[in-house]
């Protein structure tokens, strides 16, 4: 029998500048996608087994576990007393492992609506108050589960699905956590491009590690320039400087694209973009996959690219910046 149950939404995100090089060191800079997102609501019953619901499909929890092990992580966040089960029900527009930050999404839908299940419920059990983590403790539940799924996190996505705007993201403060800063609206428009090629993130920043571990001069270098090109954007974004952010993430791309970042399909929808009008066009996140993007002045240019690339049948969404 449900006892009380509670609702979570997330929106994706997209790296515009600083993906690979913010593992390491420097800035990045990241947008909300709001209008991908995943819902996730928590029911709590009472003597009913625990379910859990995909996008209409049943899964067990051993396949949350081998799947979504940053929404099994929140799950072993909560637990709750015996006789009470926690079930969860899930639905998501954002493709998976493509750069849109699917993992960090879920998992704070899941944290936050679980949270939320359970502050709504009051329960005692032998004069024993129901236990939960205070609100300050969820964004640190949400960092060990992007943990969980990535090794370890740089907290870039974290911060992207749960901004309400388009950020700085600055590590590497001699230990201190990361330095977010919120960045004025360009009146600019960026769109989206899925190639529909589920990408690694994590084995792509393994192997990028691999060729440093190695003294690789290549990757030293790329790395420093990603660095600096990114840290030296906040000038440009905050005087509007259109046509230099896109020179910025067309410098970007031809680093990334030098490190075996990209691919033919990458290629093929960046081209797409460019040939549609836009300042700037690169591959978005983990790279060997996944989304690009692209930098628009004029939102008719904009919605043109997003027509034309999807005749090329791949799914393109454009948003404001």
């Amino acid at each position: 029998m449900e006892i009380t149950s509670a609702t979570y939404t997330t929106h994706a995100k997209a790296i515009i500048l600083g993906e690979h090089s913010i593992v390491y060191r420097g800035s990045a800079i990241v947008a909300p996608v709001p209008v991908l997102a995943i819902t996730v609501t928590a029911t709590i019953n009472s003597s009913t087994a625990p379910s859990y619901d995909f996008d209409g499909s049943a899964i067990s929890r051993d396949q949350i576990a081998n799947y979504y092990p940053g929404i099994d992580e929140a799950l072993n966040s909560f637990p709750l007393p015996e006789g009470l089960s926690l079930s969860l029900t899930i639905r998501s527009t954002i493709p998976e492992s493509r750069g849109l930050g699917s993992s960090a999404a879920s998992a704070n839908s899941a944290v936050r609506a679980i949270y939320r299940a359970i502050k709504n419920l009051t329960y005692f059990s032998e004069g024993i108050r129901l236990q939960r983590p205070h609100l300050s403790d969820l964004d640190t539940i949400v960092a060990r589960c992007e943990d969980r799924v990535h090794g370890r996190a740089s907290g870039l996505d974290q911060c992207g699905v749960t901004a309400d705007c388009t950020c700085l993201f600055t590590s590497d403060r001699n230990g201190l956590p990361p330095m977010i800063t919120t960045l004025p609206n360009l009146n600019a428009y960026l769109v989206v491009a899925d190639t529909g090629i589920i990408k690694n993130t994590k084995a792509s920043v393994a192997a990028i590690k691999r060729r440093i571990s190695a003294k690789d001069p290549q990757v030293y270098s790329a790395i420093e320039t990603l660095s600096s090109i990114s840290d030296s954007l906040k000038d440009r974004w905050t005087h509007n400087h259109l046509e230099e952010i896109g020179a910025s993430m067309n410098r970007a791309q031809e680093i990334l694209s030098s490190l075996s970042l990209s691919l033919p399909e990458l290629d093929r929808l960046i081209s797409l973009l460019r040939e549609n009008g836009a300042l700037g066009a690169k591959l978005s996140g983990g790279g060997c996959g996944g989304i690009c993007i692209g930098l628009f002045r004029d939102i008719d240019k904009a919605d043109a690219a997003v027509e034309g690339i999807q005749k090329h049948e791949c799914q393109a969404w454009r948003i404001s910046i």
